[in-house]
């Protein structure tokens, strides 16, 4: 899927996930027009080899545990003080479901979570954004 990063300006953007690293296009950027009179901004980005938290405005590298397979009741209170209304977790190359006790808190916090692998958690939360949601997205890149 191909995000437009024109239609979310100021949000941050996973740009690729492959070979177990996380590109994140960051908002804003420096305005260039095309010859056809465009204007776009060219973007500063972030590279990430381990486990992090992207929400529209903020990039968190050390909240969660390297593997999806450690993740605690600590990790899901953190992720809840984003207040978002869903939860995109990528679980790394294959789909994992976590013990439900650990989303309990979330489901009753009124916040939704899906879990998906990563690169389909990557490709939900562009989708969510450019549709101005409140989501956050958890990724576990192994």
């Amino acid at each position: 899927m191909q995000i437009d990063e024109s239609f979310i300006p100021n949000a941050n953007i996973i740009r690729s996930y492959q070979n177990r690293e996380l590109v994140v296009a960051l908002p804003g950027g420096k305005p260039v027009t095309r010859a056809n009179g465009q204007q776009v901004h060219i973007r500063d980005t972030r590279t990430f080899k381990t486990s992090i938290v992207v929400t529209p405005q903020t990039i968190v590298s050390d909240l969660l545990p390297d593997s999806i397979l450690t993740l605690a009741a600590e990790h899901i209170d953190a992720l809840c003080q984003h207040r978002p209304e869903l939860v995109v977790v990528g679980t790394g190359a294959q789909i994992f479901f976590p013990e439900q006790s650990l989303t309990k808190q979330l489901w009753e916090s009124g916040i939704g979570v899906e879990f998906m692998d990563t690169a389909a958690a990557c490709r939900t939360y562009n989708f969510l954004i450019s549709d101005q949601r409140n989501v956050i997205a958890a990724l576990f890149i192994g």
